[in-house]
């Protein structure tokens, strides 16, 4: 007997056999037992692919490989007269040979149907993705489309991840890989230890044939402060390393030496004309005596006058533009930057080289011969062995300091024929600080005194980047919400700014400060909350959650206060001390009578500025025991 959620699953595996196998006789009370278990199942989502299958079939085409993907799926609709858009996204290195749509009640959405034009990722200003969408009606729940699309990547090395999840929940998924012997492909595997992922490998004739399949899985989520879904689903990774021609073996990228072979390929097409910056270097150096002055002054100039515009299009995607170009835009991207940078330095007379990295949203390293492993490119200054490491993409970035996103990256440094492999130093939380000190009495209700905010390293530099863009009320605006966020009952005044435009050092505010409704009294006791920033108090993350909590930098926050005491008050309590330790975060918390004045510090960190799936438990419960600590006052007999 089938009863609870065996019956469940029981009705779901049974619905589903009659549904793949013979669609046409599951009808009436059977259809609507499994569009209403899926309704239940995922409340979120207009449709299930209830079955998708991608075969990926590789192949020579003058002398390069070539991949055709054909992919097949059937989409069960949940809801009534709601509208879904299917797309898919190509570039100038992928077309779409046809893209076909047709539904169980006879609606049908031919390949020249389909509607195209160009799309822009958020990240980018300019990129070369395309795209085709159709725009599909579900006319009633229980419909179900069934979408085709035939994809060809004409160069094998802009085919790299292939992804198992969809926007969709998926109840059965294959991949399908065919790879004839004449060309080594390398599948890598990646997240697969917290998903059931059958592999079947055989051999038919000259073809190697790789199956996966996957049951079973819920939609791709977008959560805030999610991370790379390059560490959190599960992904293949095609490396299409060299084929055989005429008897011979041709590479394409075996190995690392090839990656950055192709790389130098594009570098080397460059040209470089340095008297359109020479008489700027030279006006701008003038003075400058040590080398670090000589090299921060161009560092800066890059930094203070060159826009920086995310750009992505075929090569040159990968190709740096040339520097006299950059330099007389007056905008470029990373790549643009880097090599101008580069340029400026080498005529100053430094060894300047233009490096490869990929940032903390990437989950790979060089040990992959891929284009999907760096993102980002960056110049390298050597001196008396010594590296330099210059990006000009961030704004007010002092010399010496490395932004969090490449902390701890392996970096690709160009040397000739050859490389330098090199990882970044990685910074520790300490230089992260983000410092706020009270000195506060009391008076009536309320506490007042002077108040300092102290920023460093990622945290300075982020609150100058968005000063600096911002103009009039914003300005104020953004200088109050880090202050006092968004709380009403604390007032800031004679606020002053440390300078801003100095790079070097930490940053700092200062204030008057006011926090009204702090201190209530009853039975001649005062109830006082010293606690001005009551940083994640009720931050409780949803434990079904599937990323992992990505800060995008680590977290050190410090909080110093001293309360004065007027003559005659005593101190009845004082909240307990709270020490949490973990090995992704910590929580410390304390309070001290010292003589007429109370002390109280309190120090939060996230390590890495990464909270994992593994760590949401303890890190609730953390959270749990932070907000009863804020919710806990200072007693005081008066």
């Amino acid at each position: 007997m089938y009863t609870g959620w065996s019956l469940h699953l029981f009705v779901e595996k049974k619905l589903f056999f009659f549904l793949w196998l013979f669609p046409s006789v599951l009808f009436g009370q059977q259809l609507n037992e499994l569009v209403t278990l899926y309704q239940h199942k995922y409340k979120e989502s207009e449709a299930v692919i209830i079955n998708s299958e991608s075969k990926f079939e590789f192949d020579l085409a003058e002398n390069k490989v070539i991949v055709r993907e054909d992919r097949e799926q059937k989409l069960l609709s949940l809801r009534y007269n709601t509208f879904i858009n299917e797309v898919e996204f190509y570039d100038s290195n992928s077309d779409i040979k046809e893209f076909s749509c047709e539904s169980s009640l006879n609606q049908k959405s031919f390949n020249s149907d389909k509607v195209c034009g160009n799309y822009t990722n958020s990240e980018y200003f300019f990129d070369d993705n395309k795209f085709c969408t159709h725009k599909l009606k579900l006319q009633e729940a229980g419909e179900v489309w069934k979408t085709h699309i035939d994809k060809v990547y004409n160069d094998s090395k802009y085919l790299t991840s292939v992804y198992f999840h969809d926007k969709y929940p998926i109840v059965n998924k294959k991949i399908v890989l065919k790879i004839p012997s004449d060309i080594d492909v390398d599948i890598r595997e990646f997240n697969f230890e917290k998903f059931t992922v059958d592999k079947h490998e055989t051999l038919q004739g000259k073809f190697r044939i790789v199956e996966y399949s996957i049951s079973n899985i819920s939609a791709m989520e977008n959560v805030r402060l999610g991370r790379s879904v390059q560490f959190i689903y599960p992904h293949l990774l095609i490396l299409v390393k060299s084929f055989q021609s005429e008897g011979e073996r041709v590479n394409i990228l075996s190995n690392l030496h090839d990656l950055y072979g192709w790389y130098r390929s594009l570098t080397r097409q460059l040209s470089v004309q340095p008297e359109t910056f020479a008489p700027l270097v030279n006006n701008i150096l003038k003075g400058k005596v040590t080398d670090d002055e000589k090299i921060s002054t161009v560092f800066y100039w890059v930094q203070d006058n060159i826009r920086y515009i995310a750009f992505e299009n075929g090569l040159a995607g990968f190709k740096p533009d040339n520097a006299h170009s950059v330099f007389q835009k007056k905008y470029g991207d990373c790549k643009g930057m880097a090599n101008l940078t580069k340029e400026m330095l080498r005529y100053a007379g430094y060894d300047a080289r233009l490096s490869w990295i990929g940032t903390k949203r990437i989950r790979y390293d060089y040990s992959i011969p891929s284009l999907a492993v760096d993102n980002h490119m960056i110049c390298t200054v050597i001196l008396d062995g010594k590296k330099y490491f210059l990006d000009a993409t961030e704004k007010y970035l002092p010399l010496g300091f490395i932004a969090e996103r490449i902390q701890g990256r392996q970096i690709l440094i160009e040397d000739g024929d050859n490389y330098i492999l090199e990882k970044i130093p990685e910074v520790s939380k300490e230089n992260e600080l983000e410092l706020r000190q009270a000195k506060l009495s009391m008076k009536s209700d309320m506490l007042v005194g002077s108040y300092k905010y102290i920023l460093q390293g990622e945290k300075k530099r982020n609150f100058l980047c968005g000063y600096h863009f911002s103009s009039g009320d914003t300005k104020d605006r953004l200088v109050k919400h880090c202050l006092i966020d968004e709380n009403k009952n604390m007032k800031v005044n004679n606020i002053r700014l440390s300078d801003l435009n100095h790079r070097v050092g930490p940053f700092e505010i200062n204030t008057d400060l006011e926090c009204r409704g702090a201190i209530s009294s009853f039975n001649n006791e005062l109830y006082v909350d010293i606690d001005i920033s009551k940083d994640f108090k009720s931050w409780i993350v949803d434990e079904e959650r599937q990323s992992d909590i990505d800060f995008g930098e680590k977290i050190h926050k410090v909080l110093e206060v001293e309360l004065e005491l007027k003559d005659g008050d005593s101190v009845i309590f004082l909240p307990e001390k709270l020490q949490i330790d973990h090995k992704e975060f910590s929580v410390h918390a304390v309070y001290v009578k010292d003589q007429n004045r109370i002390l109280y510090k309190k120090r939060i960190s996230i390590e890495n500025g990464i909270i994992s799936k593994d760590s949401f438990i303890q890190w609730n419960e953390a959270i749990r025991k932070l907000t009863q600590h804020y919710d806990s006052q200072i007693i005081l007999k008066r």
